[in-house]
């Protein structure tokens, strides 16, 4: 079945569900959702408050702004920073009018719980300050929570993308962890807390504890109904609050995860997206995780698996509805993304301690290029059914990555970068906390650059070459497809 066979089978599903779910408010009273079956569940939008002051600068005492407010110059671009409070009152004697939870069977089907939840987290929005500047798609980033605090992951990498072209960001904190950590001790002198020092009540209890917001996610259980209502919150908000997007409509919204994060967003899409009458994510970007995906859903995924994330027992194939790309040479956690956190950290915004890993890193093949051609892609995936490129996968061999003499994988996406190799990128480190993670970036030896490239020219021109076919294939956007040739012409490799 094509994609657009697939979204006219979506609209007639979602017409019957829309209502069958009206027939069963009519006949059921305010609690329907807690018998919803597949396509009726109705998804309201949350109580928002905001956007919440900021009265304090970052990375100033007391701690009275958003929790990593980015140090980017959005007023430049066109573009605010707001942070909204969004919440769910307990629901009155069992009314089933509160957040929903879920069982679900393997992780692919799933059914409501009760709806008699409470909670109250929040979101924040980097936006487009006028229509003009919005391209019309939302970036929902399920935050990452495993070294417990929210990590805006994609924006952290991709800020520069998301800016350029006029994406709004969404980051969601979906998940206890990231607000309260279930053993949530902090001696900022005791190098083994420090990783609960920096969850939301912790770091700031002016702004989100009990002196100020009171934010409150008392299990993850209720984190697919947050992620849910939140994404409601942006399309369609209560007329008497505060809207998170101000004037902009979205018209497609990109669900993103990463890892730990794209695994519970795995989930979603199994067990509540196909519960929902009219389903508030368009599609789904799941990366650096394999966690199971079902394969018979109408909506559109893209799974994209660094170097590190890859396995040569795991291959599922590209469909109408699923494209699978990996990134030879790519980390879980690449420079892209280990440097802005490290910025926080020196800022002395976050509390972290210093890896010690077996070799150097993390990997500095720059994984956020295929992040923003796969986003691009997405959108027309799913305005016009024009699915993004199938992509080749890395090597294996009797059960290992095919290696060239100097160690890189062989297929794959290979950006210049590892194409043109001036250093060793890849898997093998090893040690401290998420060191295999961080991948290994070991550069070339002199001697081994002189006999590689014989002068900038060449080095810049076998570059361009590499660039000029990713973007030509679908990998590579035009904007990061210049920014790489010209960072060869600066770097002076091949100079005698």
């Amino acid at each position: 079945m094509t994609v657009q066979a697939l979204r006219a089978t979506t609209l007639r599903r979602a017409v019957v569900a829309v209502l069958a779910a009206a027939l069963l408010l009519t006949l059921a009273g305010p609690s329907p959702a807690a018998d919803a079956a597949e396509g009726t569940l109705v998804v309201p939008a949350p109580v928002v408050e905001g956007p919440i002051p900021a009265t304090v600068e970052p990375p100033g005492q007391p701690r009275d702004y958003p929790f990593l407010a980015t140090p980017v110059d959005l007023a430049s671009r066109g573009y605010v920073e707001e942070e909204y409070f969004v919440s769910k009152a307990p629901s009155a004697a069992g009314a089933g009018d509160g957040a929903c939870t879920y069982a679900t069977a393997g992780g692919t089907t799933g059914s409501v719980t009760d709806c008699n939840g409470a909670y109250k987290t929040r979101i924040v929005v980097r936006r487009p300050t006028s229509p003009a500047r919005f391209n019309g798609t939302v970036l929902l980033e399920w935050q990452n929570v495993t070294a417990q605090y929210d990590v805006d992951h994609y924006w952290l990498e991709s800020n520069e993308h998301i800016l350029r072209e006029g994406y709004a960001w969404v980051g969601v904190s979906a998940q206890r962890a990231g607000v309260h950590p279930f053993i949530p001790a902090c001696v900022p002198s005791l190098e083994a807390t420090w990783i609960f020092c920096n969850g939301l009540r912790t770091w700031s209890p002016l702004r989100y504890g009990t002196q100020g917001g009171d934010l409150n996610i008392p299990s993850d259980n209720l984190s697919f109904d947050i992620f849910a209502h939140a994404a409601q919150a942006l399309r369609s908000p209560d007329p008497a609050g505060p809207a998170p997007l101000g004037e902009l409509v979205p018209e497609t919204v990109i669900a993103l995860g990463t890892s730990q994060s794209a695994g519970r967003l795995t989930a979603y899409h199994n067990a509540i997206h196909p519960l929902q009458a009219e389903p508030v994510v368009d599609t789904f970007f799941l990366g650096e995780s394999r966690t199971g995906l079902r394969t018979d859903l109408d909506v559109p995924v893209l799974r994209l698996l660094s170097e590190v994330d890859v396995a040569a027992t795991y291959a599922p194939a590209d469909a109408d509805n699923y494209r699978h790309w990996e990134v030879a040479g790519s980390s879980h956690a690449d420079a892209g993304f280990t440097e802005p956190i490290q910025a926080f950290v020196e800022q002395g915004v976050i509390l972290q301690s210093e890896p010690t890993c077996n070799r150097p890193g993390p990997s500095r093949i720059p994984k956020r290029y295929t992040y923003h051609a796969a986003w691009d892609a997405m959108v027309r995936w799913v305005q016009d059914g024009t699915p993004p490129p199938i992509a080749p996968r890395i090597a294996f061999e009797d059960g290992a990555i095919v290696r060239d003499a100097y160690g890189n994988a062989q297929g794959g996406i290979q950006l210049s970068e590892h194409a043109v190799a001036t250093a060793y990128n890849g898997t093998g480190n090893g040690g401290g906390t998420f060191c295999t993670l961080f991948g290994v970036h070991e550069p070339f030896t002199d001697a081994q650059l002189r006999a590689l490239y014989r002068n900038p020219g060449r080095y810049t021109s076998q570059v361009a070459r590499v660039n000029n076919d990713n973007r030509r294939a679908g990998y590579l956007v035009p904007a990061d497809s210049s920014a790489s040739t010209e960072a060869a012409a600066r770097s002076g490799i091949g100079r005698r």
